[in-house]
């Protein structure tokens, strides 16, 4: 199998996992490429941008790799979260990688197959959090769908709403 085709196996299997996760995503491919994005998708209202390398584990996701998709970030819109998704995070991300990810002043997750859809709930609940409509939201008892399943999925059991 070639390497495309592993790529391309790689980028429909994330595909297939976040549908299952209710997390909408749509596989690019133009007829120059990819435009330095595999599949874009919304979930809860915030626009991702996902890279997906099917790297084996002496393969690693450089820093050259994350500036690439900084750039690819760079042309929307500031709220926009970048997916940067690997078979395994265990050492598939250089140190300088993780870093330049990390103080980016874009939003990037760094993640793999297995914990995708924990980082993307995480990281779409720190952004509720930090929305005041949100919190009054929260306080005035009306909690949405959307919140309790966030809390579910990141709790792993059901909460008791009641106050």
């Amino acid at each position: 199998m070639s390497s495309v085709s592993k790529g391309n196996d790689f980028e429909l299997e994330i595909q297939r996992i976040l549908r299952n996760m209710n997390i909408e995503s749509y596989q690019i491919k133009l007829a120059n490429g990819d435009g330095g994005k595999d599949l874009m998708g919304n979930y809860a209202g915030n626009l991702l941008l996902f890279q997906c390398k099917n790297y084996a584990e002496k393969n690693k996701v450089t820093v050259d790799d994350i500036r690439q998709f900084e750039g690819v970030m760079s042309r929307y819109p500031g709220e926009t979260i970048g997916v940067f998704v690997v078979p395994s995070k265990t050492n598939n991300y250089t140190r300088r990688a993780t870093e330049e990810a990390n103080n980016s002043k874009y939003t990037i997750i760094l993640t793999d197959k297995l914990n995708i859809c924990h980082d993307i709930l995480s990281k779409t609940l720190e952004n509720y959090n930090n929305d005041d409509n949100f919190i009054r939201f929260r306080i005035d008892g009306k909690i949405s769908n959307k919140y309790i399943l966030l809390m579910e999925m990141l709790k792993g059991s059901l909460i008791n709403y009641e106050r």
